[in-house]
């Protein structure tokens, strides 16, 4: 669940695909990730009946909680369709339930309490005298949070702590109220509950949070289900329910995520937790191979558990939808019918244009399992790849050895030649003798650039003299300034994708780079043998920002802390002390860490006739999918930099506006804004030099600006909708902002204004917090970089 507060306004969101764009007394208005337009309504028009607002499949959910003072208005969906409704705090009247509200179901355990349903998503709860105690509106929702009222219901026993009080369910959706005699305090419990298959004559049901009731026949058991945890638990002798033992299968439950297995076995019938490769005694020897317009999966797909053979044959791609194929054995015969194929159409790889997806066994109807080659299969191991007109499809084995598809945009690395040069300069690497000295590799991002900190360090490192390492800069061809340094450095630079950039891959000691290793060749890689190798090489990380703006904690973050980053990063550059910190909270110790202050940073400064005001919202990588679906209207990164172009042409400043959106979103943002496009940059290298006034909310841009003398300016109008997707908060705050901190859009236009009469002038304070996070002023970063290198005789 997300909270989002503004104006005075509490917005739960229990929908992570739920993007709010406006919330006040008087409209609400927000898209869903995955749709096309934006679902509005003005709320002077929501009565007590529910108003419907647009269509979206999905299951039946309560999207959100807009509380307000006396009332609040809930978003739900029911039957794929939206609804808003409205639900009055103090109204404690008879609730009539009409075909657009939610059912809940009561299950009274104790005459202790009353529920009854009183709003289309919401419950209430009473004492016994009929006095109101609390209402609950999240029922149905995906998140499991509690609710705790403090109440003295007048129980003496101690004979127990806890009574389960009732059960309300919507659905798969349950709650049980339960009280604390000890605390005095009732609390919610929800329990996330669906039956995905079950034989007819048996029954599951909930009894309490933790607690199975089953029933087949005449066969009753309770399953405490915390003991089941990893095990299995018998349920019939092999000699009752004879006429239930004709299949494997006959029933799957899922409870808060965790899936349970109804199944025979050759001494009965069990329920087990989870591990449905070793309930169907999965063991497969299979291989990959793409073919024409084809990829075949083929050897022995075997499930040896009773009744279990020949069953499973039905591969999925993805977990929704049918199957795509059926496994074929072409021999009957006892000794080889395990062996056989599938034959799957390389087009129906491709699942609503997602870049990874999974591949699953199962019967006609039901997914049971990932698809793996064999019983132990290797990870992260790429199986076959297929060039196919402008994208490369890749069968590969993920983190936990599934097979999973992988469709990318075409590169260069997988054409023919390519990989063949990669094969040479392998071989060549192992066979050629080695020499002592270092073999260093600089570059930049994707090798498509020389414009930060990787060619300055390289720049420097080739005035050293008595050097006892060679030092190679990688750049492509199309690189602006290819040319220039190639003329300048002659064999010194590399160009990209040549023999010679995958031989020095294979022969490299050390890299050097203001990006992660995978960018020494591309950023998403499935050709294992330089892979596996680019990981391995000891990388110095020279960084492209002060690493002091987003919080380090956020979940897209997690792949660059220590115990998580697949890259062989042995230093990492840092500008302050105050940095460091952000670098311990991901595992780093001090050891890997070189204080010496960003080397782009000797290079800064602003041009003479600068006089832009830059403004770069940082990048959400939440609203990439809307992005990338030419949906950018609906995303809140569009619509803040809309409010504040507008804000800007009101007040006269339009022609001194810059707009810098981050690169993976500039190209979309600069197509879909014609009307301005004079006014934006996809170049923030350039931004930087002709801008005297910069403004961002959380992008660590802002501190090469004002290193060059710019006026900082901190616009967190939406500072608590980002905070809460990124799930975690920003070093960056009031307190220590390095700038002026603004959050609303007129005050920000009137800071500028103030900011233009006073020519730019940054207050001693500002400075004084700036040089808490970048310590050194003095231009000589670089060398302190190129002497780090040289003490731990890199150079």
């Amino acid at each position: 669940m997300n909270t989002i507060e503004k104006e005075g306004i509490t917005v739960e969101i229990f929908n992570s695909k739920l993007q709010i764009v406006k919330e006040s007394l008087a409209e609400i208005s927000f898209f869903m990730l995955e749709t096309e337009g934006v679902y509005a309504l003005q709320l002077s028009k929501l009565e007590q009946t529910p108003i419907e607002v647009g269509v979206y499949e999905a299951e039946d959910q309560v999207l959100f909680v807009n509380q307000l003072l006396e009332e609040c208005i809930i978003g739900y969906v029911q039957n794929d369709k939206i609804y808003i409704t409205k639900f009055n705090h103090g109204d404690s009247a008879d609730f009539y339930i009409s075909k657009n509200s939610m059912v809940l179901n009561f299950e009274i355990y104790s005459e202790l309490l009353i529920f009854k349903q009183t709003g289309d998503t919401t419950f209430s709860m009473y004492d016994h005298t009929g006095n109101y105690i609390d209402s609950i509106h999240d029922l149905a929702t995906f998140g499991k949070t509690s609710h705790v009222t403090q109440i003295d219901l007048g129980l003496t026993t101690v004979e127990y702590r806890f009574l389960n009080i009732g059960k309300i369910n919507c659905g798969q959706f349950y709650m049980f109220v339960i009280y604390d005699l000890f605390r005095k305090e009732l609390v919610t419990q929800k329990v996330i509950f669906t039956v995905l298959l079950n034989k007819p004559n048996l029954d599951f049901n909930l009894s309490s949070p933790t607690s199975l009731d089953f029933q087949l026949e005449d066969i009753e058991k309770n399953i405490n289900l915390k003991k089941l945890a990893g095990k299995s638990v018998k349920i019939a002798d092999k000699t009752k329910l004879e006429k239930y033992r004709n299949k494997h299968l006959l029933g799957v439950l899922k409870v808060n995520g965790i899936k349970y297995y109804l199944h025979n076995r050759t001494k009965g019938i069990y329920m087990t937790q989870g591990r449905p490769t070793k309930i169907s005694s999965f063991h497969p020897n299979l291989k990959v191979k793409f073919l024409g317009k084809n990829l075949y999966i083929f050897g022995r797909n075997t499930h040896y558990a009773y009744k279990a053979s020949g069953v499973y044959d039905y591969l999925y791609v993805g977990t929704e939808g049918s199957p795509l194929t059926k496994f074929v054995r072409p021999l009957n015969f006892k000794l080889v019918r395990r062996y056989g194929f599938f034959k799957i159409p390389i087009a129906s790889l491709n699942v609503n244009n997602r870049i990874h997806t999974n591949l699953y066994l199962g019967d006609q109807h039901t997914v049971l399992h990932n698809l793996k080659l064999n019983v132990r299969p290797k990870r992260k191991k790429t199986l076959d790849f297929k060039l196919v007109d402008d994208q490369v499809n890749i069968v590969r084995t993920n983190l936990r050895g599934d097979v999973t598809s992988t469709i990318l945009s075409k590169s260069e690395e997988y054409t023919f030649i390519n990989r063949n040069l990669i094969f040479i300069a392998h071989a060549l690497s192992k066979w050629l003798p080695r020499k002592k000295e270092n073999i260093n590799l600089y570059f930049e991002k994707k090798s498509m650039k020389a414009d930060e900190s990787g060619i300055r360090v390289f720049e420097q490192v080739m005035k050293e003299s008595d050097l006892q390492s060679k030092n190679f800069f990688i750049l492509s061809k199309d690189a602006e300034n290819y040319k220039a340094l190639k003329n300048q450095y002659k064999r010194a630079i590399v160009s990209k994708f040549s023999f010679k950039h995958y031989y020095l891959i294979f022969r490299a000691s050390n890299l050097i780079s203001s990006e992660l290793s995978n960018h020494l060749l591309n950023d998403r890689l499935y050709i294992d043998v330089i892979r596996e190798k680019i990981n391995s090489i000891p990388l110095t990380f020279l960084q492209h920002g002060i690493m002091f703006a987003k919080p380090v904690d956020n979940p897209m973050a997690f792949g660059f802390h220590k115990d998580k980053n697949v890259f062989n990063m042995r230093k990492s550059v840092i500008s302050s002390e105050l940095e460091a910190g952000e670098f311990y909270k991901m595992g780093y110790d001090r050891e890997d860490l070189i204080l010496t202050g960003l080397a782009t940073f000797d290079h800064a400064k602003l041009n003479e006739d600068a006089d832009k005001i830059a403004f770069m919202p940082t990048y959400r990588y939440w609203e990439e999918g809307l992005i990338y679906r030419g949906l950018i209207e609906q995303t809140t990164y569009y619509t803040q930099i809309i409010r504040v172009i507008e804000a800007f042409e009101k007040n006269g400043l339009l022609d001194r506006l810059l707009i810098v959106p981050h690169n993976k979103f500039s190209e979309h943002i600069y197509e879909n804004m014609q009307e301005y496009q004079h006014i934006i940059s996809n170049n923030p290298s350039e931004a930087l030099k002709n801008s005297v006034v910069f403004i961002t909310d959380y992008s660590s841009a802002i501190y090469d600006a004002t290193f060059r003398g710019a006026y900082p300016i901190f616009y967190w109008e939406e500072k608590e909708y980002l905070i809460n997707q990124y799930k975690a908060i920003p070093p960056v705050n009031d307190e220590n902002a390095p700038g002026a901190v603004i959050y609303d859009l007129d005050d920000l236009i009137e800071k500028v204004k103030d900011v233009i009469a006073q020519n730019y002038k940054v207050e001693d304070e500002i400075m004084e917090k700036f040089q808490q996070i970048n310590t050194f002023m003095d231009r000589k970063n670089i060398l302190r970089i190129v002497e780090s290198l040289k003490q731990d005789r890199i150079l």
